[in-house]
């Protein structure tokens, strides 16, 4: 429920988080916001989110983009530390061709680059939310590189249709942390 506005003031929104409000509560959010005031003055929408609930939205992207960067991690070890073992243990491949090798390192290198970013950004306020889109796009790219080989070439290994699914999975969960609002 909205409470009325005056010309040259904004009232507080009236809904169920905990009082009492301060000036630092107020964050500037887009239009399309649920709970909302217009300052009739400048035009500008403001909603006000509790402390707690700028921590807690703080914590939660904080949490997945260590999450993500440890797992990004993982993965990347495996492919690159070794590339043979990995190719004969979960591939099937017996024998790795120095070439798919060197394309497993490189692939190494740039998830451990995208580790790196994500928990530099977790600790930091300027690129978080950046990173979370990163995580987004990251997913998206290679979610859509392997729907394209599942249909061009067929069902691969068990190990690359879990991760299609996984990648699938968190397409949604890395969109609704990076519309989480920022505290500005």
């Amino acid at each position: 429920m909205v409470s009325a506005v005056s010309h040259a003031t904004v009232a507080p929104v009236t809904h169920t988080l905990d009082p009492p409000w301060t000036p630092e509560d107020w964050v500037r959010i887009p239009r399309q916001s649920k709970m909302k005031t217009p300052d009739t003055e400048s035009g500008v929408i403001h909603q006000c989110v509790s402390t707690n609930e700028k921590e807690r939205t703080l914590k939660i992207k904080q949490a997945y983009l260590v999450l993500a960067a440890i797992t990004v991690a993982v993965i990347a070890f495996l492919y690159g530390l070794s590339p043979q073992w990995f190719a004969r243990s979960f591939l099937g491949v017996r024998d790795l061709d120095v070439n798919l090798a060197h394309i497993l390192r490189a692939v190494m290198g740039l998830y451990v680059g995208f580790s790196l970013f994500w928990l530099f950004s977790a600790q930091s306020n300027r690129h978080r939310n950046t990173a979370v889109l990163t995580t987004l796009i990251f997913a998206a790219g290679l979610v859509s590189g392997r729907i394209i080989s599942l249909v061009a070439d067929g069902l691969p290994s068990p190990l690359l249709v879990g991760y299609t699914v996984a990648e699938l999975a968190i397409l949604p969960v890395a969109y609704w942390v990076y519309r989480l609002p920022e505290e500005r």
